[in-house]
């Protein structure tokens, strides 16, 4: 039997983190979900015929028969934020799917001081595996260890948590920086042929898997064989929001006059900041960017962005989602679990027949 709850919070205050995923744990080697699919487990095909256009690639290969009283919770941060409502959408169609009861409560606007507060209204439920995504879980790590519930942890790990799940911040960085570079090479051998460019990777300083996902981006950049003449990192502070990036932008094209950018930003909402920046001084000639998430802030992004956003690498957060529901599974069966590198670029000419809803 399934059951949903939804716990909703009506405080708000501004972000100290938004929509990033963190470093892939040790298991992430194999694209094959761990457990061998067999006639007493779903297999790749069955998720992707459940899952249709978001095309979820299985971190673990589930049993068909599980316990009747199997609950998981997820402390979500923040449902407003299009990222994870998407995220919140995926986790509760991978339980309806397998069957178990799923619980949700809910940050508000990340309003992660109060993850411990939450995880007591899940409590009541008894859940075997709970979830959140915070940059500060050490009172919940103490709570749950406490009530013998396992944590795992999803986009930024957790010191002492029972798991960890997120994206390959090294992969997804390459890709971005080869996309990026597709999109610059054609603009060095015409109108940019000349003129100095400069790399920029939007990220968060104090966020140690931020930096690691746009440096890789540098990384993948200068392996696709062009070399910026200097490489910035700019930081985008305690939130990486559309406000944030515009703000950080608008300050780099005023210390930039004459130089060409090419930009890889953490998410969407970074990178559409960075986007308006751009408008609004009448610089769309001479900056190229490339957005980590796909969410629908950045999809949207491709209806008038004046072609400056080159693509977007898919993480998929409807997927992410799906994939905790899976990897909790994995943790309460004490199973392991794989997690893929994103391997899907969104661009203006793909967006509508991947994402025909939006």
């Amino acid at each position: 039997m399934k059951h949903i709850s939804g716990l909703s919070s009506a405080l708000a205050i501004s972000a100290t983190v938004l929509l990033m995923a963190g470093c892939a744990t040790a298991s992430n080697d194999s694209a094959e979900p761990a457990a061998a699919a067999g006639e007493g487990r779903y297999t790749q095909q069955d998720v992707t015929d459940a899952t249709g256009i978001h095309d979820v690639t299985s971190v673990f290969s589930v049993p068909k028969q599980l316990p009747d009283d199997l609950n998981l919770a997820y402390i979500n941060p923040s449902l407003a934020t299009s990222f994870f409502k998407a995220m919140s959408d995926g986790y509760k169609a991978a339980a309806d799917f397998y069957g178990v009861d799923l619980h949700e409560a809910d940050l508000g606007n990340f309003n992660f001081a109060d993850a411990v507060n939450k995880y007591d209204t899940l409590a009541v439920f008894e859940p075997e595996v709970v979830g959140i995504l915070t940059p500060s879980g050490a009172g919940l790590v103490d709570r749950t260890r406490a009530d013998g519930v396992k944590l795992l942890a999803s986009g930024i790990p957790i010191e002492g948590a029972d798991g960890f799940i997120g994206t390959p911040e090294r992969e997804t960085g390459m890709l971005a920086g080869t996309v990026l570079a597709d999109g610059v090479a054609p603009l060095l051998e015409d109108e940019w042929a000349g003129r100095e460019l400069v790399f920029v990777g939007l990220g968060q300083a104090a966020i140690p898997t931020t930096m690691e996902r746009v440096e890789s981006g540098l990384e993948g950049f200068e392996a696709a064989g062009i070399q910026p003449a200097s490489a910035e990192f700019p930081d985008l502070g305690k939130s990486a929001t559309v406000a944030d990036g515009t703000r950080i932008m608008a300050d780099f094209l005023t210390a930039h006059p004459d130089q060409v950018l090419a930009v890889v930003a953490m998410n969407d909402q970074a990178g559409v900041g960075a986007l308006q920046a751009v408008q609004a001084a009448g610089r769309q000639d001479d900056v190229r960017i490339v957005t980590i998430g796909a969410d629908e802030v950045g999809r949207s992004a491709f209806k008038n962005d004046d072609g400056i956003i080159v693509g977007e690498v898919d993480l998929n957060p409807w997927g992410a989602g799906w994939r905790w529901v899976e990897a909790a599974i994995a943790l309460s069966m004490d199973e392991e679990f794989v997690i893929p590198a994103p391997d899907r670029v969104i661009t203006r000419d793909n967006v509508a027949e991947l994402y025909p809803e939006d």
